[in-house]
């Protein structure tokens, strides 16, 4: 469980990090990985359709 876990959140910063490139969000993709909840938060918000 601790794996399934560990990849949900590690896929959802990479998310992040991939969209912050591709939308050119430098300042965001600083914030998201000082700060890496709020990466992740912002990947599972790009899944769902939040952002």
């Amino acid at each position: 469980m601790r794996v399934l876990a560990g990849l949900f959140f590690m896929s959802s910063f990479f998310t992040h990090i991939v969209w912050c490139f591709q939308n050119h969000e430098y300042v965001l993709l600083l914030v998201g990985v000082i700060v890496f909840p709020l990466g992740m938060f912002h990947g599972i918000g790009l899944w769902f359709g939040w952002w």
